[in-house]
């Protein structure tokens, strides 16, 4: 099955998501984690690694060449989420206030390979990832083009 997105933006654009949820990522997982923020169920911790890797690994696949084949985009994303992943886990072990968890990063690759898989597979929630609230074709001041 082939995954058809419209790719009309330039590269740093594909790939500014990408950018912006691995700044976040890096930026939160330097500092503590005061212990009334987080609540007592300690899987919650994991949910959270399962979906935002997830929508990680789904912005990379999004970003990727169109003319790469989908199975070679789905292990690209998958591989460089968890990589990434793995550079998370060890930053935080150089942080005296927070752990290296090995279950942190399975996570990780749960929702990497979830998420790219649902992605790729399930075209309604493609569909909703792809829609926009403003179509390009419609006409108004944010399509036309600039007149001198």
């Amino acid at each position: 099955m082939s995954v058809k997105t419209p790719r009309q933006q330039p590269f740093f654009l594909r790939w500014l998501l990408v950018i912006a949820l691995v700044a976040s990522i890096s930026l939160l997982s330097g500092g503590s984690v005061p212990p009334e923020i987080v609540p007592g169920i300690i899987q919650i911790d994991k949910l959270a690694h399962i979906l935002v890797f997830g929508l990680l690994a789904t912005a990379v696949f999004r970003a990727l060449p169109d003319g790469m084949a989908p199975h070679r985009k789905m292990a690209w994303a998958v591989g460089l989420t968890i990589a990434f992943g793995l550079s998370d886990e060890l930053h935080q072990g150089m942080n005296p206030n927070r752990t290296m968890d090995g279950w942190d990063l399975l996570a990780d690759a749960v929702g990497a390979f979830v998420a790219t898989f649902v992605y790729r597979y399930w075209g309604l929630y493609r569909r909703v990832l792809e829609w926009r609230p403003i179509p390009r074709s419609a006409p108004g001041p944010l399509t036309e083009p600039l007149r001198s």
